[in-house]
């Protein structure tokens, strides 16, 4: 087996862990934005309130000016809960020779270049792992993976095996074909008496270089 040499596999890990980060701070620039229009929407609120207590009523239009604040605060509200969400990854443990899971990152430790991720599958309780950046592949969103090059035909790939939570090895018979309406990857595992699967083009990711 070809060796690659330690200057690229350090490339390979720094890219990575580069993918990973620039996910995270887009979610904070998201989530700095819909903070900032929170907080004019809670100022709008309270001047509406301090008008009513100086007009000692509420007339027709405070009312709405009102209801209008509130509604678009549950909507900056819920958006906020939507760009926290933690996003997800293809994780190894260094123990399993070729299984990666899926997981979702929870937390980076700098001061130890490590991530703590949680595996999907509930069976048996919730499983945290801490693991540096080269066991971790981002997942891209369905979006993500709809506007990024196709993988072509006889390239080796990481796949989520259907109906299951993990990632193994697999080869692509054919990618999607948006002419013909053929939305998912067509693939063929390891040591799965040759049959072919469909996978969704997020969960068919390039395979990684560890060795």
């Amino acid at each position: 087996m070809e060796r690659k040499s330690r200057s690229s596999r350090l490339a390979n890990e720094e890219m990575t862990e580069v993918n990973i980060w620039k996910q995270i701070c887009s979610s904070l620039i998201k989530l700095e934005g819909i903070q900032k229009d929170e907080q004019v929407v809670l100022n709008n609120i309270n001047n509406v309130q301090y008008s009513i207590q100086l007009e000692k009523g509420i007339s027709g239009l405070i009312h709405q000016k009102l209801k209008d604040n509130y509604r678009r605060g549950i909507e900056l509200s819920s958006n906020e809960t939507k760009t926290n969400d933690r996003f997800q990854v293809a994780a190894k443990q260094p123990d399993r020779n070729d299984e990666w899971i899926l997981a979702v990152v929870v937390q980076y430790y700098p001061d130890r270049n490590k991530y703590q991720v949680e595996d999907v599958d509930e069976d048996g309780g919730k499983q945290y792992h801490m693991l540096s950046p080269k066991y971790l592949i981002p997942v891209p969103t369905p979006k993500e993976a709809e506007n990024a090059p196709e993988i072509p035909a006889n390239q080796d790939v990481l796949a989520l095996y259907p109906g299951t939570t993990c990632f193994y090895k697999a080869i692509v018979i054919s990618p999607p074909n948006k002419s013909k309406d053929i939305k998912n990857y067509r693939v063929q595992f390891e040591d799965d008496n040759n049959q072919v699967k469909q996978v969704a083009p997020e969960h068919v990711l390039e395979m990684p270089q560890l060795s």
